[in-house]
């Protein structure tokens, strides 16, 4: 087993079109209606899009996990503590929704 810091994933020289064709591939990829979060769904399609510019699939996968997680992670923390917070359970949200109706 090899530990590393991480900058053998980013080693590989990208041009400008690079980022931009994965970004492009993502968008289309949850544009369709999927699971909730889009888990797995923008996991995949960065293997894919990556694997058009030549990144190895474990490495697209790697980063993929950890670019969902970049994105996802920070909402349901801070959304958690203001739900806490402000002390908006289940019941305010069944009170809210019927509310609307």
């Amino acid at each position: 087993m090899r530990v590393t810091d991480g900058t053998d994933l980013v080693s590989a020289p990208i041009t400008l079109f690079d980022p931009l064709l994965l970004s492009f591939v993502v968008c289309v990829a949850i544009m369709v209606p999927s699971s909730p979060g889009f888990i797995g769904v923008l996991e995949g399609s960065c293997v894919v899009g990556l694997a058009l510019v030549g990144v190895d699939a474990s490495k697209a996968l790697a980063y993929g996990v950890v670019y969902h997680l970049t994105q996802i992670l920070p909402l349901v923390v801070l959304g958690g503590f203001y739900a806490l917070r402000g002390r908006f359970g289940p019941r305010e949200l069944r009170e809210a929704g019927g509310a609307s109706e």
